[in-house]
C-alpha cells in the first residue's frame, strides 16, 4: 500500500512517487482500520462487481489516506469510511459514510491503465481471508486485463499456476501447477492429490513446437482448441492427477 512512499534507498517521501500514475495525493495521514473498519461503495463500476447488495464492506489494517489528484479523470469507486465504534445504534451510526479518501483508486496513464489500493488488500487476501479483499482485488485483474484471462481452469482454488516466459528462449513458457489441496490443519502435513484437471491456456505463436513435462506425474496431454487468431494460440491441457507439482515446458512458433 505504499508502493511509491520511499526514495530508492529507504528514505521515506513526503508524497507518491507515483502519484500522477495512481491519480491521487497522499496527505500525510495513516489510519489504522483494524477495528471496526470499513470501506464505502459509491456506486456500480467494475472494481465493485458483486457487491450491488452492499453499502459497505470490510477494511483492515493500515490505510494511508489519499485524495484525488485535481484535474484528472481518476476515479475513486471506494472510499475510507472512519472507525465505527460499537455502541448503541443510534450513537453508532453516522450521518454519511462518504468521505474524500479513496481505498480504490483507477486511472488511466499514456496508453495504460493503473489501479491503487492505499491498503493492503492484497495482505488481507492472505492473512484475514474476508470475502471482500478477494473479491475487489479480482475485480482489478479482470479490469486491468479487460477481462481476457490467459489461462483458466476447473481445478480448486487450492490449485495454485503460474504461466512465466523463458528468459533468452524466444517463444519459451514454463507453466506451474503446485497442489495445496489438504486438511485444514496448518502447516501443511498431508496432501490430497486432484483428478482431472483442465486447463485453458493462452500464448503467443501459431503452432505448438514443443512440449514436455519437466517434473510431475505423467499423463499430461495437451490440443490446440482451434486455429491461432491475432498470432495467438489457444491451448487445452489436461492433468490426469497432480500431486504435490507439476511443471511444463511448452514453445510456440509463427
Amino acid at each position: 500500500y505504499e508502493t511509491s512512499l520511499y526514495f530508492a534507498d529507504g528514505t521515506p517521501r513526503e508524497d507518491l512517487g507515483l502519484g500522477d500514475v495512481f491519480g491521487c495525493t497522499y496527505t500525510g495521514i495513516k489510519k489504522d482500520a483494524a477495528h471496526y473498519g470499513y470501506q464505502y461503495i459509491r456506486g456500480e463500476h467494475a472494481l465493485t462487481k458483486g457487491f450491488q447488495d452492499t453499502q459497505l464492506i470490510a477494511n483492515w489494517g493500515t490505510n494511508l489516506l489519499v485524495r484525488k489528484l485535481v484535474g484528472t479523470q481518476a476515479e475513486a469507486p471506494i472510499t475510507f469510511v472512519p472507525q465505527i465504534y460499537p455502541q448503541s445504534p443510534e450513537r453508532a451510526w453516522p450521518k454519511t459514510f462518504e468521505t474524500d479518501y479513496p481505498t480504490c483508486m483507477v486511472s488511466a496513464y499514456g496508453k495504460g491503465r493503473a489501479v491503487y489500493f492505499p491498503y493492503g488488500v492484497d495482505k488481507q487476501v492472505w492473512s484475514h481471508g474476508h470475502r471482500d479483499f478477494q473479491t475487489v482485488l479480482g475485480n482489478a485483474f479482470d479490469y486491468l486485463l479487460g477481462s481476457e484471462q490467459k489461462l483458466t481452469s476447473n481445478a480448486p482454488s487450492s490449485v495454485h499456476f503460474t504461466l512465466n516466459r523463458v528468459e533468452g528462449d524466444e517463444n519459451g513458457y514454463m507453466l506451474h501447477a503446485i497442489n495445496t489441496t489438504s486438511s485444514s490443519r496448518r502447516p501443511v502435513l498431508d496432501l490430497v492429490p486432484v483428478h482431472d484437471i483442465r486447463l485453458n491456456v493462452v500464448i503467443n505463436g501459431t503452432k505448438l513446437a514443443a512440449f514436455e513435462v519437466l517434473s510431475g506425474l505423467a499423463g499430461v496431454t495437451v490440443e490446440i482448441t482451434d486455429k491461432p487468431k491475432d498470432d495467438q494460440l489457444r491451448l487445452h491441457i489436461r492433468m490426469e492427477r497432480l500431486e504435490e507439482y507439476c511443471g511444463l515446458y511448452l514453445r510456440t512458433s509463427n
